[in-house]
């Protein structure tokens, strides 16, 4: 913890070790001893950070992430294929004229980059899915506990 007159980190103690100021008082509303100077009491927001942390991992599917982590893997492997059989019949390759390794570099190259990006793309997707679920969540709890809110609201001023 700082001490607000010498600017020292010290331990969580009652006086600083350092200059001796006074660091912790009794909090009038739970009767813990909590830092001088504090917006809230931090019994209380450490309380509603839990429930606020319940509700959400109660309202939150989190499989619409995992979704998209584990869907792209078969949309990965169906693009690539489908982008092979599109490269081959575009450029008219003749595979039977070139030797092997150009033939793995012509195919596995534009696969690899596409199965890439359709990866990121709907892994991304799943997240920001997943990031406004969780901004859903919190508005309705926030809305639902006005107490909580306003707890949390003077702990981030």
């Amino acid at each position: 913890m700082l001490c607000p007159k010498c600017k020292e980190n010290v331990p969580r103690n009652n006086f600083c070790g350092n200059c001796g100021e006074k660091l912790l008082e009794k909090c009038s509303e739970c009767g813990k001893m909590e830092p001088i100077g504090r917006k809230v009491c931090e019994t209380k927001l450490e309380k509603a950070k839990q429930k606020l942390g319940k509700h959400l991992k109660n309202n939150i599917r989190y499989w619409i992430f995992y979704l998209g982590l584990f869907g792209g893997l078969p949309a990965t492997a169906l693009t690539a294929i489908g982008f092979s059989r599109f490269i081959t019949t575009l450029f008219k390759i003749n595979f039977n004229a070139m030797p092997d390794y150009q033939i793995i570099f012509c195919i596995v190259t534009p696969i690899s980059i596409a199965a890439v990006l359709v990866f990121l793309l709907l892994v991304l997707l799943g997240y920001k899915k997943q990031k406004q679920a969780e901004q859903k969540a919190t508005q309705e709890f926030l809305q639902k506990h006005p107490d909580y809110a306003e707890i949390l609201r003077k702990a981030k001023e």
